[in-house]
């Protein structure tokens, strides 16, 4: 099988040549696997790649996020921080008490599974979009603090 995948490879290579250059298809091919191993090595280089997770207090986004970060602990890809957006500070009222109440243990769950190895920043849910250089600073601050 593999000899035969090989035979249309060589045949391939005499039949198709690129014009620009006259590379085969098989040298086009290895230069990808040369490009794919120096991205790979470029994203797993702390210094020169960071790895941020943004995600939501609740049952899905936390189920996700668990997701993530397993995959890219599998691909050795660290992730330093993440950002947990739209968190209730202030419950004015029984709907705000609710949601508070569940996002704070969602939020536990995230503090225990991974405060100890990446650092952990809540941003509020602002009554306004973050549109604007006043809100932008705002978030700037939470977020670089």
């Amino acid at each position: 099988f593999y000899m035969n995948i090989y035979s249309y490879f060589e045949k391939l290579k005499e039949t198709v040549k690129l014009k620009k250059g006259k590379r085969s298809l098989l040298e086009i091919i290895s230069g990808w696997e040369d490009l794919a191993e120096k991205v790979v090595t470029f994203i797993r280089d702390p210094v020169k790649s960071e790895f941020i997770v943004v995600t939501i207090p609740e049952a899905r986004g936390v189920k996700q996020t668990e997701r993530i970060i397993r995959d890219f602990d599998e691909y050795q890809l660290a992730v330093n921080h993440l950002i947990v957006n739209y968190v209730i500070q202030e419950a004015d009222c029984d709907f705000h008490r609710a949601r508070k109440e569940m996002q704070q243990h969602y939020l536990q769950i995230l503090k225990d599974q991974y405060s100890h190895r990446i650092t952990l920043v809540e941003t509020p849910l602002f009554p306004q979009e973050v549109k604007g250089v006043e809100r932008i600073e705002k978030v700037s601050k939470i977020l670089f603090d």
